[in-house]
């Protein structure tokens, strides 16, 4: 049992207040000591995870950035000159070019397209 500022500790882990006016002049008297922390490195497997975490993020940013990201682009650009994407954005094309009619009024009234 131990006694700062008005607080038990108990062996149990479970902390009971008292009033300050129902303490006596004789617990009052306690002698507080002051705990000095110094900074000190971390463990060195802690800073070699670190270092690991940071070495593979690095390298898989780099991959990232200079194998996916440039093959992607490629691809995309060959579909576009021939291939599915090509396709896609005639189909879009020649949709716009028919909504664009339409409502010019040169097409069909709008009637008769529902």
């Amino acid at each position: 049992l131990t006694h700062q500022h008005d607080i038990f500790y108990f062996d149990t882990g479970l902390m009971a207040t008292a009033p300050s006016s129902t303490l006596s002049a004789a617990t009052m008297t306690t002698t507080e000591t002051a705990t000095t922390f110094e900074p000190i490195l971390p463990d060195t497997t802690a800073l070699i995870g670190f270092a690991s975490i940071v070495l593979l993020s690095a390298v898989a940013g780099w991959v990232w950035a200079n194998q996916v990201v440039p093959v992607s682009r490629t691809k995309l650009a060959l579909s576009k000159k021939n291939g599915p994407v090509k396709d896609y954005l005639d189909e879009l094309k020649a949709s716009a070019t028919s909504e664009t009619t339409l409502a010019s009024g040169k097409g069909l009234p709008i009637s008769q397209t529902l």
